[in-house]
């Protein structure tokens, strides 16, 4: 299984998604797995690119290829400040993430991500336009390739039949024209 290495880990699948963040062209999920109803919740799974790269992106001022960075796992959990008894959490204030290399935080409110290196002083904030449609990231490169097929067939039907109304009604000239456009 995909999180087979993360104790009790959380499958990223719809049923556990909670939040889709696109930044820099490239798509972050957030999951979830815990009791409804929670106040606090350590089981949480990040499923985003390599972090490293889209650090390095940021510090270099441009995208570094135009190839989608590969998906990595990242172990989450809410993130409260404490009530005045210093051990029940009260105000929810985002969720952190952390792996062998990097560590962050999502801030919902601002709508804004942070990561850092472990290994060096290398930190950046990136704004995220959040997203609620569900997109899989991972172990279901089969359910996004037919959804781009459906997507296509539709399109290029779409296509022929325009193209076929304007031969019709304006001639082959135009159709030509619609074409070259």
């Amino acid at each position: 299984m995909l999180c087979a290495s993360f104790s009790s880990a959380v499958t990223p699948i719809k049923a556990n998604f909670i939040l889709g963040m696109d930044i820099q062209g490239q798509r972050l999920n957030l999951y979830r797995d815990c009791e409804e109803g929670s106040v606090t919740c350590d089981n949480m799974l990040l499923v985003a690119p390599d972090l490293g790269r889209l650090l390095q992106t940021k510090q270099l001022g441009e995208r570094q290829n135009k190839l989608p960075y590969a998906v990595k796992l990242y172990p989450a959990k809410t993130k409260h400040s404490l009530c005045k008894d210093g051990v029940t959490p009260c105000r929810f204030q985002g969720y952190r993430f952390e792996d062998n290399d990097f560590n962050g935080f999502i801030d919902p409110s601002n709508k804004e991500i942070t990561v850092g290196s472990q290994w060096r002083e290398d930190s950046a904030t990136f704004s995220y336009q959040e997203n609620s449609t569900y997109l899989p990231l991972a172990s279901q490169a089969g359910l996004i390739d037919s959804l781009y097929k459906t997507s296509d067939k539709d399109l290029n039907s779409s296509y022929r039949l325009v193209g076929k109304d304007i031969e019709n009604v304006y001639g082959q000239d135009s159709l030509n024209a619609f074409k070259n456009d």
